[in-house]
C-alpha cells in the first residue's frame, strides 16, 4: 500500500507530472426550463487532467465527490499483477513461470518479449500506476479492498460482472481525502468481449449502470441538495480495455449526453466530469459531445 504522496511521486517517474492543474476545456450545460434564474440542472464538464484520481477529488479544482472506477469482474485492482497487457486479459501463471534472463520468451498473445520477469518488454504493457484501477486500490488499501471481498457475488464468483456497477465506500484514509463514494464498473475488452458480444453495447451499459447507481449513492451522502453532486469520471474502456480512442469517444459522448437529458427538475443537480490526460482524446469528445448535443 502507498500513501497518496508515495503513489504521485511513482506515478511521476512513470507517465505524468503529478501537481499539474487540471483545465476545464468545455462544459455542456442543461439548465431549468422557464426558470429565471437559469439554474443548472446536469452538465457534462471535459477536464485535461493528469489524473482523475489524485486530482479530482474533494476541495480540488473539480471537487468531486464519487469518482467512477474501471474495475474488473473480482475487483482484485490489479495487485495480482506487477504488469499487464494492455486491451488483453492477464495471464496470472505466466509471470511466475519465466525468470528474469536475457533471453527472449514467446508470449501466448504478444508475441516475442525480451526479459519478462523484470519488465523490461515492447510497448503494450502497463503497470498499476497506469491505470485507475490501480491507483484506486494503491490509495483504498486493505480496507477497500475488504469492502470488495464482502459484497456477495452476481455472478460465477464474480462481485461485478463486465457491464454492471457496484459501489463501495473508498476504503483507506488516502482515498478518503478525495471521494466520499467509489463507483466500479467493468468495461469489457474491445478485442475479447464476453460471449463475442458487441463491446460498445456493453461499454454504454457500464456508463449507464454506473451514473445510474451514483443517483442512489447520492442519497445517501449528507449535502445540501441544491448543491451539485459532481461525479468524476476517467474515458471507461480506453486505457487496459483497448478500445479505440474514437470508439471510447463515442460510447461516452452518446451516454453522457443521454444521462445529462435525463436529470429532470425536482432532483438534485448533477455534474459528470471527464478526466482526460491526452488532450487530443479530450478534445475529441467535447467535439463529438457538441456535435450530438
Amino acid at each position: 500500500q502507498y500513501s497518496l504522496q508515495q503513489a504521485t511521486s511513482l506515478m511521476s517517474t512513470a507517465w505524468y507530472k503529478p501537481h499539474a492543474t487540471p483545465k476545464l476545456l468545455r462544459a455542456f450545460i442543461k439548465t431549468t426550463p422557464n426558470s429565471p434564474t437559469s439554474s443548472i440542472l446536469s452538465s457534462i464538464e471535459i477536464w485535461d487532467t493528469t489524473c482523475v484520481v489524485t486530482n479530482f477529488g474533494k476541495g480540488k479544482v473539480s471537487d468531486c465527490s464519487i469518482l467512477i472506477n474501471p474495475s474488473n469482474p473480482s475487483l482484485l485492482g490489479v495487485r495480482k499483477f506487477r504488469y499487464f497487457p494492455q486491451g488483453r486479459p492477464a495471464l496470472p501463471s505466466l509471470e511466475q513461470s519465466i525468470s528474469s534472463s536475457t533471453q527472449k520468451y514467446e508470449h501466448p498473445l504478444m508475441g516475442y518479449v525480451r526479459r519478462w520477469g523484470d519488465m523490461d518488454v515492447k510497448d503494450g504493457i502497463l503497470y498499476p500506476f497506469n491505470v485507475v484501477d490501480g491507483i484506486v486500490h494503491q490509495l483504498g488499501g486493505w480496507r477497500l479492498a475488504l469492502n470488495c471481498y464482502m459484497l456477495p457475488d452476481i455472478h460465477e464468483h464474480e462481485k461485478c460482472p463486465v457491464g454492471y456497477a457496484v459501489a463501495t465506500s473508498p476504503g483507506g484514509r488516502d482515498l478518503q481525502k478525495e471521494y466520499d463514494s467509489i463507483i466500479h464498473t467493468v468495461p469489457p475488452f474491445h478485442d475479447h468481449p464476453p460471449n463475442n458480444s458487441d463491446p460498445e453495447f456493453i461499454l454504454a451499459n457500464c456508463y449507464k449502470n454506473a451514473l445510474s447507481l451514483c443517483s442512489d449513492v447520492a442519497r445517501g451522502i449528507k449535502e445540501d441538495r441544491n448543491v451539485p453532486l459532481r461525479i468524476a469520471s476517467p474515458l471507461l474502456g480506453a486505457g487496459g480495455r483497448g478500445f479505440p480512442s474514437q470508439k471510447a469517444v463515442k460510447v461516452a459522448a452518446i451516454e453522457s449526453v443521454r444521462w445529462r437529458d435525463s436529470i429532470v427538475k425536482g432532483e438534485r443537480p448533477k455534474i459528470l466530469a471527464f478526466g482526460i490526460p491526452q488532450l487530443g482524446v479530450a478534445e475529441s469528445l467535447a467535439k463529438e459531445i457538441s456535435r450530438i448535443s
